[in-house]
């Protein structure tokens, strides 16, 4: 579905003074099909309204035009990206708290790197623990789970 239609302004508000084209159009256009239920819903809400009652369908269109509050995806987004946001923090603390912890067998690791044993295909011992390395890998899934997440998002 489009989410705008060049003729939606033509619309509002309008309904009584529709040309037979406009009436066609709105027949095989979704979005002012949409537009005409709106329109109708908001003055059938302004009439069972007392007193002052609702600004008109027209206002509120322009109001929302001149906004940008078009589909809402912004606002319906907030929490989930919220949330992401969060789980970064999250997970950049775990890292950093992490190599804080572990630093001395960090480094302790790196400094029995030899990089002869590399290049014949023999490893060396691997002083890191089984569950310092389940850490580490959690971590790692943890991480590549939210670049994915942020790439989607993004597009």
């Amino acid at each position: 579905m489009k989410s705008s239609c060049i003729h939606e302004s033509e619309i509002v508000g309008h309904q009584d003074q529709l040309t037979p084209d406009l009436l066609r159009h709105i027949e095989t256009c979704e979005v002012c099909s949409f537009v005409v239920e709106v329109d109708l819903a908001m003055s059938r809400m302004a009439r069972s309204v007392p007193g002052r009652g609702l600004p008109s369908p027209a206002v509120l269109w322009l109001k929302a035009q001149l906004l940008g509050i078009g589909t809402g995806v912004e606002i319906v987004d907030r929490p989930m990206s919220l949330a992401q946001r969060l789980a970064w923090v999250v997970t950049g603390g775990a890292w950093v708290f992490l190599a804080f912890w572990q630093w001395p067998r960090v480094r302790a690791w790196i400094s029995t790197i030899d990089f002869d044993h590399i290049a014949t295909g023999t490893i060396a011992s691997f002083p890191l623990s089984p569950s310092l390395m389940w850490v580490f890998v959690f971590l790692l899934s943890i991480t590549f789970t939210l670049m994915m997440q942020t790439a989607i998002q993004q597009d």
